[in-house]
C-alpha cells in the first residue's frame, strides 16, 4: 500500500488509489460534484472496476463481513473536523472472534483525523461482481 492524498475533496478517489495501488490519475473522481449530485457513483465506481477484474461490495458495519478479514477497506463517513459531507478513509478489516473490527490505516486528508464514525465500507473483491 502506498499512501495516496487528496488534492482537494476527492477523499474517495484518494482512498480508491491507496488500496488499489494506483496514482491518483489513475483512478476517476467518482462524487466530482459531491455525493448529492452524484447519485450513481457507486455504479460508475463498480463499472470501472469492472473493467479491471473486480467487483465492488458496498457493507454496513454492523452487518460485517469475516471473510474481509486482513483487507483494506475504504470506510466512509463523518469526519471529526466537522460538517456534513462525508470522507473516506483507509480502514484494515481485523476479525475479533465472530466480529470485524477496523483499523484506521490512511487518512487523505493529510490530518490523520480519520472519522467520526463509520458509516459503510466498500471493498473490492477478485472478480467482477
Amino acid at each position: 500500500m502506498t499512501p495516496v492524498f487528496q488534492t482537494g475533496q476527492n477523499c474517495l478517489q484518494a482512498s480508491i488509489a491507496t488500496v488499489l495501488d494506483l496514482d491518483l490519475d489513475d483512478v476517476p473522481n467518482f462524487v466530482k460534484k459531491g455525493r448529492k449530485d452524484n447519485w450513481n457513483w457507486l455504479g460508475a465506481l463498480r463499472k470501472w472496476a469492472k473493467k479491471r477484474g473486480l467487483g465492488v461490495m458496498q457493507f454496513y458495519v454492523e452487518e460485517g463481513l469475516p471473510s474481509i478479514f486482513g483487507a483494506l477497506v475504504i470506510a466512509i463517513g463523518k469526519t471529526p473536523r466537522g460538517g456534513q459531507m462525508e470522507h473516506a478513509v483507509v480502514c484494515k478489516a481485523n476479525l475479533r472472534g465472530k466480529n470485524v473490527n477496523f483499523e484506521y490505516v490512511h487518512d487523505p486528508s493529510g490530518t490523520e483525523a480519520f472519522l467520526a464514525n463509520i458509516d459503510y465500507c466498500l471493498a473490492f473483491t477478485a472478480g467482477a461482481a
